[in-house]
């Protein structure tokens, strides 16, 4: 379990030894990268989206912010802008911080040198796969070396893959190439550097003072809350090396001049709008506060169940300067969390947990490393490793299920947690962790009662009741489609049998305009329209109904003013979220699936 090789073993023998140790860890590692990118990135298509095309950007236009041609076509979404962009004065602009661009041109480079274009054939997730295998396999690598100072290889090896998969890194860094990922892999580097300054290994300060200014400087280009790591840090090296403090606050204060000057020049201010404190706010503070420490779907306790260990270790005696390091990380951690209580987008939105506090977590279970790894009391080390590995390893169980499972992805979208915020992280009967496709559904029938329709017959269509396929036209005149169906059915049944009415047969006798027809298949019990309406006798497939179906797709807010203007009218509502098996295709604006029942005469 000691970090320390067997100095009983001859020199050759030793070497050898290690090499094989770090040839099996090296493999564990990269097999372990590439199950994280196994599945594929759920949310490459959110915030990351468009990411290795703004690089290609900077490599064929020389420009960080503006956008050109093809590049800003890429983001178009009919006359408007997708929102990782925004327009101005003509010009698109990436909104998002340009460090993750900036540190992933050599990979965009080489994909470009093989004929890959970014823009094209969804290369940009594709090419995300790639480095954020690479930047897992650093992270863990990294953290490897950090727990070996303290436990042995295997010990090492192990607490590095619960690290990442324990705590909120894996569901992070493993479902987009979001900005936080270089954070956790250059906080990593910084933790390492900082722990062999307290060992007293750096006898020449140039260059380590050179590595940690470059890191510091792409640290805050990657992720400006990474300022504050940047400041903790200076304050441990004015009190434990200053040398060191003054090449590296010179390296990355010399870059950051530059980069303010290039913004000023480009843009007209010294630096981006996404990295000003102008962002922060204090309407929902009281909300987040709450909520990151105790909401069963964002609190950072129930992502990395590990933290628990801090409060009881955080006083364990420890010699001075590693004591230091600890209160350190502790800072750093206290003031990432305050700062985004004060964050309007505090629940991170469409994420697994508490996203934005994934560089807490992190830090948090490499404090638990440092102070658990470094007790000179053999027997309570190993006892405290095991609680924390157990820990970890529960957090295991809860983390990797959102790397894998659409449902937890899902989670988000029904109802939306962006509008929903509070009626969704608070709710403790679906907390995100534990979703699959039967809590999903149950949750959907949770959301119909939260429209206030709970007074009706309301529970989500299911397989193999009608209503269950899904088809990618809608239209955009809901309340007009919704009407010409109702007409439709009291002017069919007047002269048809209501057992034979679907809107191909309501469109033939006249008495359904073909602007809302487009039938598929003319059976009963798959009467969706290329429009996403629907129409038929209920129960379908009766011979004799005194019941008349009409169904609908569409957005969420449309949907709920249709119920509440047809429910006092209607039998049942049937009210279905949709694709619950396809994460790839969740969009806020297809939202919903309704079927209504009237009596036979409509309403």
């Amino acid at each position: 379990m000691s970090g320390q090789d067997n100095n009983n073993a001859q020199p050759g023998t030793k070497l050898k030894s290690r090499t094989v140790y770090m040839i099996f860890v090296l493999l564990f590692f990269v097999v372990l990268s590439y199950a994280v990118i196994l599945d594929g990135l759920p949310q490459a298509g959110n915030d990351p989206l468009g990411t290795t095309v703004v690089s290609q950007n900077i490599i064929d236009y020389h420009d960080i912010f503006m956008l050109h041609g093809k590049f800003a076509s890429y983001f178009k979404r009919g006359k408007t802008y997708a929102y990782q962009v925004a327009k101005k004065d003509g010009h698109v602009y990436y909104y998002f911080p340009v460090g993750t661009p900036l540190l992933i041109m050599p990979l965009v480079y080489a994909e470009n040198f093989l004929g890959v274009e970014t823009y094209k054939n969804n290369n940009d997730a594709k090419i995300q796969k790639v480095a954020v295998m690479g930047i897992t396999l650093f992270i863990m690598i990294i953290t490897y070396f950090i727990a070996r100072r303290f436990y042995s290889h295997l010990w090492s090896a192990g607490l590095s893959a619960l690290t990442f998969f324990g705590t909120l890194v894996g569901p992070t860094v493993g479902t987009g190439l979001w900005s936080i990922d270089f954070e956790i892999l250059f906080t990593s580097i910084i933790i390492l550097m900082l722990l062999r300054v307290c060992a007293g290994e750096y006898r020449n300060n140039f260059i380590p003072g050179l590595s940690l200014g470059i890191i510091f400087f792409f640290g805050f280009l990657v992720r400006p809350t990474f300022a504050i790591t940047i400041l903790a840090t200076f304050l441990f090296l004015y009190i434990e090396n200053k040398k060191l403090l003054l090449v590296s606050a010179a390296t990355s204060g010399i870059l950051l001049a530059v980069f303010m000057a290039y913004c000023h020049i480009e843009i007209g201010s010294i630096l981006p709008p996404y990295y000003l404190l102008s962002r922060l706010s204090t309407v929902n503070a009281f909300h987040a506060f709450y909520g990151l420490l105790f909401s069963p779907s964002r609190s950072i306790f129930v992502f990395t169940p590990a933290l628990i260990l801090l409060p009881f270790l955080y006083f364990k005696k420890n010699d001075s300067k590693r004591l230091l390091l600890i209160n350190t990380l502790a800072i750093i951690m206290l003031t990432l969390f305050f700062i985004n209580v004060f964050f309007p987008h505090w629940d991170a939105g469409f994420s697994y947990g508490p996203r934005i506090l994934t560089g807490m977590s992190f830090i948090g279970a490499l404090s638990l490393i440092i102070i658990i790894g470094g007790d000179n009391n053999k027997k309570l080390k190993y006892a405290m490793s095991m609680v924390f590995c157990s820990l970890l390893f529960v957090g295991c169980l809860i983390d990797v299920n959102g790397m894998y499972s659409p449902y937890t992805q899902q989670w988000n979208a029904y109802p939306n947690s962006d509008i929903y915020t509070n009626y969704v992280v608070w709710n403790t009967a679906y907390p995100q962790f534990l979703m699959n496709r039967s809590m999903l559904i149950d949750k959907c029938y949770s959301q119909s009662q939260h429209l206030g329709i709970s007074d009706k017959q309301c529970f989500p269509i299911g397989e193999p009741n009608p209503g269950s396929r899904f088809f990618q036209k809608y239209s955009h005149h809901f309340y007009a489609q919704f009407n010409a169906l109702l007409a439709a059915s009291s002017c069919y049944i007047k002269h048809h049998k209501i057992s034979a009415m679907t809107p191909l047969t309501a469109e033939n006798s006249g008495c359904l305009s073909k602007k809302y027809g487009g039938f598929r298949s003319p059976s009963p019990n798959d009467n969706w329209t290329n429009e996403g309406g629907w129409l038929g006798a209920w129960p379908p497939g009766k011979s004799f109904s005194d019941h008349v179906a009409i169904g609908i797709n569409g957005p969420y807010s449309i949907m709920k003013g249709i119920i509440k203007k047809y429910k006092r009218r209607s039998l049942i509502i049937y009210f279905k979220c949709p694709y619950l098996l396809d994460v790839n295709r969740i969009s806020e604006n297809k939202s919903g699936q309704l079927i209504m029942v009237f009596k036979r005469r409509g309403p």
